[in-house]
């Protein structure tokens, strides 16, 4: 988001991120302007190879346990050397996670931070800095986790030095990231989405989003479980991410070359989750929901695997028996 708004304000900012943005067509670029805006991945512990100016952490929460064996304890160790060679801290106050975190922060929130926001169920976002009106976005993004994310792409920026008035109106035309509640395609009524959501939290907020745009009654979850270490140490809090969809399916695991564990799979899951579980790889997943799917269905596949192709099978699918 932020890399959008400063290259459609003409700042030419240089970026690397994690998706590919749109309009811009690609996740990476060198220009002439003098912000550097990097996505830093925590997974193996390199996001402490780096010393920000402004480093913003929008959530803090136990993920990636084959690397932070100890799970939480090392990942708050990691972070706070990172937060101890970065100049800003930023950090979202009303997440748990960033409450166990250790240095002087400048922090936003809904409520009790130096940055807040309200009119958040709107399009039209009012921002506060210390008590003050700072500036109004109006975003045509859903969900509350993508409140939070505008509140600290405008945080970060403010504290950058940019000129808030200057870029306020480039917020809105931003329509998500890639594989960030995409739209794949549309048929019969029936509406295709993919998500790259394959932990509990961006589960629900995928979910969340999708029930107040377009119904729980309507969205099908197909969820494909991302690494077998994942599912074992989340288990019971991926059985409460699904509680804004109508209907969930629960394929094989996408191994990512993990080992299998024991009793560690989509069937076991889904069985203790009361729902459907469909075997095989995205074809025949496609293949065996797709006479299931109705007019006003909102179809969404959540994980980092081959899920991604769900959607491209069911397109094929719908054109194939046209």
């Amino acid at each position: 988001l932020a890399s959008f708004v400063l290259d459609k304000a003409g700042l030419e900012p240089s970026f690397v991120d994690g998706g590919i943005i749109p309009d811009i067509n690609t996740n990476a670029q060198h220009r002439a302007g003098k912000y550097f805006i990097a996505e830093l991945d925590e997974s193996d512990g390199t996001i402490v190879k780096y010393s920000p100016d402004i480093l913003v952490i929008n959530n803090l929460e136990e993920d990636h346990i084959d690397h932070y064996k100890n799970g939480m304890p090392d990942l708050v160790k990691t972070f706070n050397q990172e937060i101890a060679q970065s100049k800003k801290v930023l950090i979202n106050n009303d997440n748990a996670g960033t409450a166990l975190l250790s240095g002087n922060f400048i922090t936003f929130g809904l409520k009790d931070a130096d940055y807040t926001a309200k009119n958040v169920d709107s399009e039209t976002i009012e921002i506060f800095h210390n008590g003050c009106l700072l500036t109004t976005i109006k975003t045509q993004l859903a969900g509350i986790h993508n409140v939070y994310n505008t509140l600290a792409v405008v945080a970060a920026l403010n504290e950058a030095g940019v000129e808030l008035k200057k870029i306020a109106q480039y917020f809105y035309p931003f329509t998500g990231m890639g594989r960030r509640f995409q739209k794949v395609c549309e048929f019969n009524g029936i509406t295709v989405y993919d998500d790259y959501a394959h932990h509990p939290t961006e589960i629900k907020a995928a979910l969340q989003a999708a029930a107040s745009k377009f119904g729980k009654e309507n969205v099908v979850a197909v969820f494909q479980p991302h690494r077998f270490t994942r599912l074992q140490s989340l288990w019971k809090e991926f059985l409460t991410a699904f509680e804004n969809a109508g209907r969930v399916i629960v394929t094989d695991v996408y191994a990512a070359s993990e080992d299998s564990i024991e009793g560690i799979n989509g069937e076991n899951f889904a069985a203790e989750l009361s729902c459907e579980y469909v075997s095989g790889n995205m074809q025949d997943v496609a293949r065996k929901l797709m006479p299931s799917l109705k007019k006003g269905d909102v179809v969404i596949g959540l994980g980092a695997g081959t899920i991604t192709n769900l959607g491209k099978e069911l397109c094929k699918l719908e054109t194939i028996l046209k």
